[in-house]
């Protein structure tokens, strides 16, 4: 994989995990807005926002190797 391709890639997955949380936020505030208490569909949206903070996570570790390969890289043209 290329390095431009694996920094595309990966700012694709932060944009898709951004989305992910705001809808998840969206439906814990409804949930709770409207029942007051924790139903099913809160949990539902709990599980998902641990599972895009570790998509986030994942594709930032993967722009921080293409950064230090990037880095390496120009250090060797240099």
């Amino acid at each position: 994989m290329q390095i431009g391709n694996a920094t595309q890639s990966a700012l694709q997955g932060l944009q898709n995990s951004q989305r992910q949380l705001n809808e998840q936020a969206n439906t814990i505030a409804r949930g709770v807005e409207r029942d007051r208490s924790p139903g099913d569909e809160t949990s539902e949206a709990l599980v998902k926002v641990k599972s895009a903070s570790n998509t986030a996570q994942a594709n930032t570790r993967v722009l921080k190797a293409a950064d230090e390969m990037l880095g390496n890289l120009l250090d060797i043209q240099a």
